[in-house]
């Protein structure tokens, strides 16, 4: 079940105007859940959905949240961070991520291909990506993370290879 989160956006005018998310579902000051999906903006991308909601007076707010994995991580107005007032910046995944996608490639290929190792392909890229898109933390910290989960990922997916060759050749 998926966690409300709330925040409290001071607006131009003066007025607060109350966000309330729970999973892909938002609502505001106290309104009926809308879809998020209905909202999506124009620029998402491959990991990182972003949706413009409006809230009156022509003013929006933007939310930024990981594709693949549940809950909202940020919330924009007027260009900056509801929470830490931080600047809006668009996220650019560095260029090391994409070499995880290249090893995940050679792990379809080479280790186990078909629909097992396309999920375990997907998964590892999609998770790397959204570990990549998280801006608090360091880039040692996101590269390690990112080499874990290919270890781990790639270990899964040799010891279902081999046990699957096992049950194929003890036929």
């Amino acid at each position: 079940m998926a966690k409300l989160k709330q925040w409290a956006i001071q607006r131009l005018d003066g007025t607060v105007t109350k966000l309330v998310t729970k999973g892909r579902k938002f609502s505001l000051n106290g309104g009926q859940f809308e879809k998020l999906d209905n909202y999506k903006a124009q620029d998402s991308e491959f990991a990182i959905s972003y949706y413009d909601i409006p809230v009156g007076n022509g003013e929006m707010v933007r939310i930024r949240q990981p594709r693949f994995a549940s809950g909202v991580e940020d919330v924009f107005y007027n260009g900056r961070d509801v929470l830490t007032g931080q600047a809006y910046e668009k996220i650019i995944f560095p260029k090391w991520a994409y070499a995880f996608v290249a090893l995940y490639i050679a792990n379809f290929l080479l280790v186990m291909g078909g629909a097992l190792g396309g999920v375990a392909f997907a998964f590892g890229c999609c998770i790397t990506f959204n570990i990549c898109a998280n801006s608090k933390n360091s880039t040692g910290k996101k590269v390690a993370l990112s080499i874990g989960l290919y270890v781990l990922i790639t270990v899964i997916s040799l010891i279902i290879a081999m046990a699957l060759y096992g049950v194929m050749h003890s036929i």
